[in-house]
């Protein structure tokens, strides 16, 4: 990772656009697949957390949501789930203390799997004001 100052207009990342082998090659093998797969995701992690430790305490709650599930062949588990985090302070995290979620990053394994459509209104209902 670079530091927050250098990213700019993040025209600093072209250096990088074109390097490592092209997708159609490192689609060829699975296992490196699922490296290149599980290498992606930790970046993407080291960066959202890096950004929440910078903005913290004084940041919004922040959502970190998968946009859609990775290839059977590469998370070896059935179905279309992604995972949901959430970042911030104690009291943004306690809006959602009922949902009884696993703290950290691996979601127990008996926890329900909502579609997307109940942790909208779950999400919505956690941090809305009701008036009467």
């Amino acid at each position: 990772m670079i530091g927050w100052d250098a990213v700019g207009d993040g025209s600093i990342y072209s250096q990088w656009a074109n390097s490592g082998d092209p997708p159609e090659v490192v689609w060829r093998d699975a296992n490196r697949l699922r490296d290149q797969f599980r290498q992606s995701v930790d970046y993407s992690l080291q960066v959202a957390f890096s950004y929440a430790e910078q903005q913290y305490p004084n940041a919004p709650l922040i959502i970190i949501l998968g946009d859609h599930e990775p290839a059977r062949f590469v998370s070896q588990m059935p179905g279309r789930d992604v995972a949901v985090h959430f970042i911030g302070t104690p009291e943004q995290i306690a809006a959602i203390d009922q949902w009884q979620w696993t703290p950290g990053l691996v979601p127990a394994q008996d926890l329900p799997v909502w579609p997307m459509a109940q942790f909208r209104d779950q999400f919505i209902n956690a941090f809305s004001e009701i008036s009467p």
